[in-house]
């Protein structure tokens, strides 16, 4: 028993000091595995800079105190319009977010402060960009073209609203824009929902909605020395119907991105104008502009552990409160794994002291004695504390059998770890608290000797099943059945020489422990055992003298026979007097213990 708990002690402080959250994301498959090693190298090619990967969204405008406070400007506030219960298949139930944005996305500050923001992105550690400090931004045409092999990492519909606005400025056109200046202020919804048209397309001009050979072809024949892209959007401000916008097929937008795409070498993800309103956009509500949103390239990577997360998140945390006029909310796809890996954390703390207290508490209901139950969530929580240093010996430099660390698999494998090292547990202490013997000495044999072999023959028969999942390719599998073995191993062990020691040692006697009102209810005080020294025992009404405080060996014996279905008798000699003797027959069909 000494030897087991110093064990114990000795896996507690490797858990204690040792045990963290993994720094490698769990692969699918063992890392020798040729899928696996294909998987790898396959997310080590992306940078992000492709905007194919990893995004980072900051949202403008959200909660109702937006602009107001930091701490609530990051809070995303939610309503439920029907104040119905939330239905998936029924949109009008599902929460809606409170924008109170208006009147600080009209600031001129605001705007100015964002567009900065913007344009000094690509210097950002944070922004996963390409060749940004070399970068040569070159003005085409009204744009500011990102020349290759540059990539600033950000989509801020604030850049090209500027630059339209700057190349229309001094226009003859006219057009509802007509005089306005950057920074916008209140006139920045007007800008955003412009839409460019031509009145009257004539035939001639037809190619400007045709393929780039047909612009190329136009461009030749009217003898242009401009890029066929630039050509097309010459033609197209230079005709006497057109009123510029922002939006449209004919729109600065449209022109903006056709120049990055083209001449540039960026925003490939991105199809057209209205597609990039998705990207980097803005919301309209009740002709007010209520959010707007820049969206940013960030090589996270894909299901990564939490203490690579936690820190990527707290950066973006902290870069959201740089902009002083108005602190966005920061969303990304990948927050929600980073989310998820806290909360099961918290779960697994939360699950071995829920279930701890949950056992005790049924423990104690069940055999009506709270030292019986606390010895048994003590042995429940040793078997928890081996489990978890014993994870981290698995990383050990004579042979790897895991990370060492809490990973997915083995975050679930501790929350799933409680419920199994309840079961031999429960068993033993069941057996001791049903036994008819006074002293713990008998009440451990007779515990020992009706539970110990189905308590073995249950070990050995649950490892051997777990022993095939050991035989999977998947790492799920073969992670769940080493915790499955694991556990249930650790469980035999302490039961026999930590919990069974315990009892023999320090185990309740008699009638202490017993929560008087629960022994009544149950009705186990019919069916238990009442002795004491010197006195007499009861068993299903019976009244026996017991002798001596001495245990009774020979009761529990045949008691444990008897619970066993064996029939056994026991007989006081004939010769001694009538008055000091007395003869009880414990037999399968007369007595039940």
């Amino acid at each position: 028993m000494i030897l087991f708990l110093l064990f114990t002690a000795g896996m507690g402080y490797s858990a204690a000091m040792y045990l963290r959250t993994s720094k490698e994301a769990t692969p699918f498959l063992s890392s020798e595995h040729p899928i696996q090693i294909f998987i790898s190298h396959l997310d080590k090619f992306s940078t992000g800079t492709d905007g194919l990967k990893d995004h980072v969204s900051l949202v403008f405008g959200l909660g109702e105190t937006f602009g107001e406070d930091n701490d609530n400007a990051r809070v995303a506030d939610f309503v439920n319009s029907k104040g119905k219960a939330i239905d998936p298949d029924d949109v009008d139930t599902l929460p809606k977010p409170i924008f109170g944005g208006s009147d600080v996305l009209q600031k001129e500050l605001f705007q100015q402060d964002v567009l900065e923001k913007c344009d000094a992105a690509r210097e950002s550690a944070l922004v996963a960009h390409k060749d940004a400090k070399g970068c040569v931004v070159e003005k085409i045409h009204g744009v500011s073209v990102y020349m290759t092999p540059c990539r600033p990492g950000v989509t801020c519909v604030m850049q090209p609203l500027k630059e339209f606005i700057d190349h229309f400025t001094d226009t003859d056109l006219n057009w509802i824009g007509k005089g306005w200046t950057w920074p916008l202020g209140k006139n920045i919804k007007d800008a955003l929902e412009s839409k460019a048209s031509i009145a009257n397309l004539s035939s001639t001009m037809s190619f400007i909605d045709g393929p780039m050979m047909m612009i190329e072809g136009a461009a030749i024949q009217m003898g242009s020395c401009d890029p066929p892209i630039v050509f097309k959007w010459k033609t197209i401000e230079g005709l006497p119907d057109y009123t510029p916008g922002f939006l449209g097929p004919y729109g600065f937008l449209q022109k903006w991105l056709d120049y990055q795409q083209i001449i540039g070498d960026g925003f490939y993800d991105i199809k057209d104008y209205y597609n990039y309103r998705s990207v980097s956009g803005w919301h309209v509500e009740n002709d007010e502009l209520k959010a707007m949103w820049i969206r940013y390239n960030a090589t996270i990577g894909r299901l990564q552990p939490l203490p690579v997360l936690e820190p990527k998140f707290q950066d973006w945390t902290k870069y959201t409160e740089t902009f002083t006029h108005g602190v966005p909310v920061h969303i990304c796809d990948i927050w929600g794994w980073y989310i998820t890996q806290v909360e099961m954390i918290k779960g697994v703390v939360g699950s071995i002291g829920s279930c701890a207290v949950l056992s005790w508490l049924v423990l104690a209901a069940g055999t009506a004695n709270w030292i019986l139950a606390t010895f048994a969530v003590g042995t429940i929580i040793s078997i928890i504390v081996q489990v978890m240093g014993t994870l981290v010996w698995f990383n050990n430099p004579i042979y790897q059998i895991g990370p060492g660390s809490l990973g997915i698999i083995e975050t679930i494998g501790l929350s799933i770890a409680i419920g199994m090292a309840v079961d031999y547990t429960v068993h033993i202490v069941n057996a001791y608290n049903n036994c008819p013997a006074y002293d713990r000495e008998a009440r451990i044999r007779f515990s020992m000797t009706l539970m110990g072999i189905s308590i073995t023959n249950g070990m050995i028969a649950t490892n051997l099943s777990a022993l095939f999942l050991l035989m999977c390719l998947i790492t799920f599998f073969t992670g769940f059945g080493t915790f499955i073995m694991m556990t249930i191993f650790y469980s035999w062990l302490s039961a026999f020489f930590i919990l069974c020691p315990a009892l023999l040692l320090f185990g309740p006697q008699g009638q202490t422990g017993e929560i008087g009102f629960l022994k009544k209810l149950v009705g186990a005080g019919e069916k238990a055992a009442e002795a004491k020294p010197n006195g007499e025992m009861k068993v299903n009404g019976l009244a026996t003298p017991v002798p001596s405080p001495e245990p009774d060996e020979k009761l529990a014996e045949q008691a444990g026979a008897s619970a066993m279905g064996l029939p056994t008798a026991r007989s006081v000699d004939k010769n001694e007097e009538s008055n000091n003797a007395r003869s009880v027959s414990f037999q399968s069909n007369e007595a039940e213990i």
